[in-house]
């Protein structure tokens, strides 16, 4: 796996210790700038103060390709505003970066993505292996997960499109399923798991099967 790295920081051991980590994943890796971003690309950004996100944001970085460095626990609701791909505490530096690690493997194999929604004030990221059906509910959708269901404000077609096309289908005109939850596909309805069960749109019956 080939992957343009950013490392914005200071720290010269914590930079080693992602190294180190991303070679012993196995991932190749080119050191680049923010004035040569180029696909697929991660960035691990160092946040000491709150300054930081603004200068991160003046970036304009692609979304959900940031992984920032926090050792205050507040950043870490202030990080998911900038729609980063995760973040570390540098109390929990090894643990932490395995976790990201594995995730960005996902990621770029196409198992795993990360979504990032605004809900009330705040923002909530969520896995796509987590879902198991988004039900759009007039401003917004409600995405219901293996975890629980959470109220964002979007529109269906706008995540359709963020979506890989292999892993979730639309089935109806309110509806997106992840095809690995599906249990049983009838003539005018899925059954997912859990025995829950969806209509089929008759716009939307040759995907559906």
């Amino acid at each position: 796996m080939n992957i343009n790295i950013i490392i914005d920081i200071q720290d010269q051991q914590i930079k080693e210790c992602i190294e180190s980590h991303l070679q012993q994943a196995f991932i190749q890796f080119k050191q680049t700038t923010y004035q040569h971003i180029q696909k697929p690309i991660i960035i691990f950004k160092e946040i000491k103060e709150e300054k930081d996100f603004i200068y991160f944001k003046n970036k304009q970085c692609p979304q959900h390709t940031c992984i920032f460095i926090i050792d205050k626990s507040d950043y870490a609701f202030l990080a998911l505003g900038q729609y980063p791909l995760s973040f570390i505490r540098k109390q929990h530096l090894t643990e932490d970066l395995q976790r990201v690690i594995e995730l960005i493997l996902d990621v770029y194999a196409n198992i795993e993505q990360i979504l990032t929604f605004k809900m009330g004030y705040s923002y909530i990221q969520i896995k796509s292996s987590q879902i198991i059906y988004i039900e759009s509910y007039g401003h917004y959708l409600i995405i219901h997960t293996k975890s629980g269901e959470y109220k964002v404000r979007d529109q269906l077609n706008h995540v359709i499109n963020l979506l890989n096309r292999n892993q979730f289908i639309q089935i109806h005109k309110s509806y997106i399923v992840n095809k690995l939850m599906i249990k049983e596909t009838k003539s005018n309805e899925i059954v997912l798991l859990h025995d829950c069960v969806l209509p089929i749109g008759r716009k939307y019956k040759k995907d559906g099967k």
